[in-house]
């Protein structure tokens, strides 16, 4: 992910969703009307990070390039970059 275009000395500059899910798992938005919605809404950083599942992430990043690629036709800027990841449970995170 390039994130040559965030000025990361205004933090609150940033548009950023950083834990989204999927119809994958229990999400109620598949993982292209996902990158729409955050291009539609000027998020700049977001992550598809689906419970235990990464078999959104192939559609998300597809869906995300292509939008990223038609408004970068329409008026020359960077629009939502996708970062990736699985939502690992809490238990298989702190075993007890």
């Amino acid at each position: 992910m390039s994130t040559e275009h965030i000025n990361w000395d205004d933090p609150h500059s940033i548009n950023a969703d950083l834990h989204c899910h999927s119809t994958v798992s229990d999400g109620t938005l598949t993982p292209e009307a996902l990158a729409q919605r955050a291009a539609e809404n000027g998020v700049r950083v977001w992550s598809l990070i689906d419970h235990d599942e990464v078999g959104g992430l192939a559609r998300a990043a597809q869906a995300a390039a292509h939008l990223d690629a038609a408004r970068s036709r329409e008026d020359g800027g960077r629009h939502p970059e996708l970062t990736q990841g699985p939502d690992i449970p809490h238990s298989a995170q702190c075993p007890l």
